[in-house]
């Protein structure tokens, strides 16, 4: 038995507990008249936080990457061809509760929104956000908090102390970010992307970025 654990071993590949959801969102960035501009995304209605900003994204489909998923999502919902996406790079990726979200930057090889078909059952509308608007902008930041909820028929008495217990995390705090750009605003998860991209920047050659490309 041992030594069918090492084999089973020899190839596990190791993986995060308690995650079963992966998805991937890809930022676009456009050049315009050599000025850097960062696209995003107004919701559909009937959909799921619609009339919220977005970046395209979605959910990895089964055997495929995450790039590939932000790839295909970015297709679909701009209505662009795979050959106008020049993938940059990936950025950090974020992990809570039970998902995992991937995030990519690339830059789209087109002149202006017109050149998209976005599908209007995802996207009311795209927009753009000067980069150097977001760059020179810091967030606001807010906090909610919410408690830890068990469940009536949980077994305290199995457990050290009953209800007792010193539970970790009895309480979670959220800090959730805001940009104000015009009409528009950006928050949550699309913020917090937006911030990290331009914390990344800052921290590379932000001395000499001057938004034109």
């Amino acid at each position: 038995m041992l030594e069918k654990i090492y084999h089973i071993f020899q190839s596990y590949e190791a993986q995060p507990l308690g995650i079963n959801k992966y998805y991937a969102v890809l930022i676009p960035l456009l050049v315009i008249d050599e000025e850097l501009y960062i696209l995003y995304e107004s919701r559909a209605a009937g959909i799921s936080q619609a009339g919220d900003t977005s970046f395209p994204g979605g959910r990895v489909e089964e055997g495929e990457s995450f790039k590939e998923a932000a790839i295909r999502e970015t297709v679909e919902e701009l209505g662009l061809t795979p050959d106008k996406i020049a993938l940059l790079g990936e950025m950090d990726y974020v992990v809570e509760r039970d998902r995992v979200i991937a995030c990519f930057v690339a830059q789209l090889n087109i002149d202006s929104l017109e050149d998209l078909a976005v599908n209007p059952d995802e996207v009311a509308y795209p927009f753009l956000v000067p980069f150097m608007k977001l760059f020179r902008q810091e967030t606001k930041t807010y906090t909610f908090s919410h408690e830890l909820q068990i469940d009536a028929d949980f077994p305290y008495e199995k457990i050290p102390g009953g209800k007792a217990y010193p539970f970790r995390n009895r309480q979670v705090t959220d800090q959730v970010p805001f940009y104000d750009v015009d009409d528009e605003v950006l928050w949550g998860l699309t913020a917090r992307l937006t911030e990290r991209l331009m914390d990344i920047v800052r921290t590379g050659e932000a001395d000499i970025f001057s938004g034109k490309l």
